[in-house]
């Protein structure tokens, strides 16, 4: 009986050393979501300062009304007037001015579809971001009863050993006394009670850590599939070449502003600003801070204020309305 005993106890000590090196899976992937949009427009002519402005059509699809055309207006000509320090730009009812147009057609649609897929995916990310610290806190606490049934374990080991060691000078003794018998079976039933206890405590691990495992499982699964999602994203949009958000034109017809595609209403007023730009005469410019760059009017999900004009926008103003300003 006592060496089946010492058998339970060697299976036991074994087992909770061999968990030393049973460390959780624990490799979470990485994810990365969004796709970047840019535009490019026409040049325009001349200064003709103040330059008349009329608000034109608004297609109903738009999802603007006249009265927010008219405070965006308002601000792209405080973006140029601001530092020209007089008025560039009139908003009047007159035919003679040149209009503003806001278009729906497949761009906005499939610009709409963009920003839905990635708010979609943003929401799917920051759902990930909370999932994954989740994990961490399992992860530590798994680590920490990892930690507290290794010193238990090694406390019963150093018992155990203690135990022999009584039980073996008991056994070399001629005059053991029947106190100390009984005192070495109570000592082994406590022993097989706390071998008991154990052995609950590392079946509740064994399930802490299968638990552990799947939930980084799966989450490395959903990772995996936003990654593929937003892969997907990014070369659908990838076909379509740059995307025009707004056109100045001019013919013997007349002039005109077109906008097309915007995320939102600062996204409005950049283009609006840019496309004033090129009514005023000034070309596309070098630098991504430029308002008249040519891939800086171009929808940007998120934008919420207007750049103020660059340098190189400034001196081009100088440049095109020289002596006027």
């Amino acid at each position: 009986m006592r060496k089946l005993f010492l058998i339970v106890i060697a299976g036991i000590l074994s087992w909770v050393y061999w968990q030393r090196d049973g460390d959780p899976d624990f490799s979470l992937g990485a994810y990365q979501s969004g796709t970047d949009v840019t535009s490019t427009v026409r040049l325009g002519f001349q200064c003709r300062i103040p330059y008349e402005i009329r608000i034109g059509e608004i297609d109903a699809e738009f999802g603007m009304s006249r009265a927010d055309l008219e405070g965006a207006l308002g601000e792209s000509f405080a973006v140029w007037e601001t530092y020209a320090r007089k008025p560039l730009f009139v908003l009047t009812d007159s035919a003679s001015a040149t209009p503003v147009h806001l278009r729906f057609d497949e761009r906005q649609a499939r610009s709409d579809d963009m920003a839905e897929e990635r708010r979609a995916q943003q929401d799917i990310a920051a759902e990930m971001d909370r999932m994954r610290s989740e994990l961490e806190d399992l992860r530590r606490d798994f680590e920490r009863k990892q930690a507290e049934l290794r010193g238990e374990a090694d406390r019963y080991a150093s018992a155990v050993r203690t135990y022999e060691q009584s039980v073996a000078a008991f056994d070399r003794s001629s005059s053991g006394s029947d106190a100390e018998r009984r005192r070495l079976a109570a000592e082994r039933e406590s022993l097989g009670r706390e071998s008991e206890r154990l052995q609950d405590l590392q079946q509740q691990h064994r399930l802490d850590q299968e638990h552990f495992n799947s939930r980084v499982e799966a989450f490395n699964r959903d990772v995996a599939r936003l990654n593929d999602r937003s892969s997907a994203a990014a070369a659908a949009t990838a076909g379509h070449g740059p995307v025009g958000a707004g056109r100045y034109s001019r013919s013997a017809a007349g002039e005109s502003i077109e906008v097309y595609l915007v995320t939102s209403y600062a996204d409005l007023v950049l283009t609006l600003a840019h496309e004033l730009g090129h009514a005023l005469g000034i070309g596309h410019l070098e630098g991504r801070d430029a308002i008249m760059s040519a891939v800086n009017a171009g929808p940007s999900s998120g934008r919420t204020t207007v750049p103020l004009l660059s340098r190189a926008d400034r001196e081009a103003l100088e440049a095109v309305c020289a002596g006027r300003l």
